[in-house]
């Protein structure tokens, strides 16, 4: 699996009248827009407030449970990970099952776009659960997989791009989803490996089409 998986323990007359016209026209546009603004204003400040409070309203109404799962998915996962400092924010539902064996998703929110975090309670207690995250794919550990089927199948040292240099991780919406990545050894491109995904987890096949071996 090449997603990430944790178990965790308890832990203008005329032109002049035309000109008063458009004065007075101007002025009148001028108090419409001036008034038309300042209710957009207050309009806009209200919204603001309002959601700001439904937002406050809405963490205070988060359940223990689920703060505490989110923490320690933040810790055990997110926190340790280097190649996750692309996630911003992970958000788990309120109502999740705590019972023995509960399963439930929480979404997280990286640069690319969002994924899931499936957690399963192990018993009763929030701080014992074992999550995977699907969705999301590490590339170095898909690069470095490539490389080493290359080695063992035809003993040769190779240097695999799956594009990790710009993002460590990679997120696909279904199985099935297909990419490729460049082959190369010193600097000079041999070939290319295709790596298709295989289940929500982030396993995978790969295959290449290398001069060699063609």
């Amino acid at each position: 699996m090449l997603g990430l998986a944790v178990t965790v323990t308890s832990c203008s007359e005329g032109e002049d009248s035309a000109e008063s016209s458009n004065t007075q026209t101007t002025n009148k546009a001028s108090e419409s827009s001036d008034t038309q603004t300042t209710n957009k204003a207050s309009e806009s400040s209200d919204t603001q407030t309002t959601n700001k409070a439904k937002s406050t309203a809405d963490n205070a109404k988060k359940s223990e449970a689920a703060k505490k799962v989110e923490a320690m998915i933040q810790e055990q996962l997110f926190s340790k990970d280097p190649a996750l400092a692309e996630v911003k924010s992970l958000s788990c539902p309120n109502d999740i099952n705590t019972k023995p064996g509960g399963i439930f998703d929480c979404e997280a929110t990286a640069s690319q776009g969002t994924f899931k975090v499936k957690v399963t309670m192990t018993n009763d207690k929030p701080n014992n659960i074992k999550f995977n995250t699907n969705g999301l794919l590490m590339l170095p550990l898909a690069e470095q997989l490539i490389q080493n089927s290359i080695k063992q199948q035809h003993k040769m040292d190779v240097a695999v791009d799956c594009g990790s240099k710009k993002s460590k991780i990679r997120l696909f919406k279904q199985v099935g989803e297909s990419f490729t990545c460049d082959v190369a050894q010193q600097g000079n491109k041999l070939g290319t490996a295709t790596i298709i995904i295989k289940d929500e987890a982030g396993q995978i096949n790969a295959k290449w089409n290398i001069k060699q071996f063609s």
